[in-house]
């Protein structure tokens, strides 16, 4: 009764203690500002849960908070443990992020510029093995273009484990990561990847499959970027990425089934201007001209290249940009066929 009743006044003495912590390690960080409802430790289990965690950006522009987590779960990972290594899990729970970029202007909210290894490292004094998302969404916003944007990755699961290398060290990728997901659309994301994350430079073999979106609840993003509207189809991408001593090597291949862009008898009669409806005209007859007839079906191979190293290289970026150009660029069917027979 004693040692219980000493714990319990242990742990209401600490989490004021460390809830201060944490909100002031949170508002530490260069450009984001952060703060927390509420703590709970859990000594038993060598843990702590951080409930309503909020994370903003600091420049007024954007009001959208950057991240938002209704529990995060900070505690000792006891299969690690059994293996004699002290290392630590971390679980998000239904975790909202929110990317936000404007096509004009320098306003953007991508989190390249801050140390969130760092400051996890800050929250959780042990070395990360395992990693744990559920319930997780991801937001595109782009509110400087018409119509806005705002696309959505839902559902997001995913498990990282042995990222410490407790289990076969000897591996030379001996971590993995499994994510599946949902999309605007009712597209279904597939994400495989073995990695080496303790190297400087990460050695990575992953292999992704975004599947069946369908095009027309992308509208906002086509007509956006693209400057014309899709009356039916499905988008589906695949990729395959090496990392290996900073090379980066793969290719995305995004694709288009029963593709539909132009409609007479629909768009003549609608309210649009007469290049908009010319524009859509050219872009409709492109995909029948170009389609694969067997399949009806259209498609490009973007090849991945470049040297991670490189101060000049963003990975992230360059990632994305490759695959906003390739989809709309498919869609408009302005193709630089670079397929490789072996992929």
């Amino acid at each position: 009764m004693i040692v219980v009743v000493v714990l319990v006044a242990i742990r209401l003495a600490l989490e004021p203690v460390v809830e201060h912590y944490v909100n002031k390690t949170l508002n530490e960080m260069d450009g984001y500002s952060g703060s927390v409802d509420d703590i709970d430790l859990h000594l038993y289990r060598g843990a702590y849960r951080i409930k309503g965690l909020l994370l903003q950006q600091t420049n007024d522009s954007i009001s959208t908070p950057f991240v938002t987590i209704d529990t995060l779960d900070l505690s000792v990972d006891w299969e690690a443990l059994l293996d004699g290594k002290i290392t630590g899990e971390v679980i998000l729970a239904r975790p909202t992020l929110n990317f936000v970029i404007e096509k004009e202007g320098d306003q953007q909210q991508t989190g390249e510029d801050t140390d969130w290894v760092s400051t996890l490292e800050d929250l959780i004094p042990l070395n990360i093995n395992r990693f744990k998302i559920t319930d997780g969404t991801i937001h595109y916003k782009d509110p400087s273009v018409t119509p806005k944007v705002d696309i959505a990755v839902e559902n997001l699961e995913l498990l990282a484990q042995n990222l410490s290398n407790v289990k076969d060290s000897t591996q030379a990728l001996p971590s993995s990561l499994v994510a599946t997901a949902t999309s605007v659309g009712g597209g279904k994301m597939d994400l495989h990847m073995k990695m080496n994350i303790l190297k400087e430079i990460p050695d990575l073999d992953a292999k992704f499959k975004f599947m069946g979106v369908d095009l027309t609840k992308l509208n906002d993003f086509i007509q956006a970027y693209g400057g014309f509207d899709v009356k039916a189809g499905t988008f589906s991408l695949v990729s395959e990425v090496k990392v290996d001593h900073g090379k980066i090597d793969g290719y995305l291949k995004p694709f288009f089934e029963n593709l539909d862009v132009f409609s007479p008898e629909q768009d003549l009669v609608k309210s649009k201007g007469f290049f908009r409806k010319v524009w859509e005209a050219l872009v409709g007859a492109g995909a029948e001209i170009l389609k694969n007839p067997s399949k009806d079906r259209v498609a490009t191979q973007v090849p991945i290249h470049g040297d991670v190293s490189s101060p000049d290289t963003n990975v992230r970026i360059a990632i994305y940009q490759i695959l906003k150009n390739a989809f709309v660029s498919a869609i408009e069917k302005r193709f630089n066929e670079t397929v490789d027979s072996t992929q």
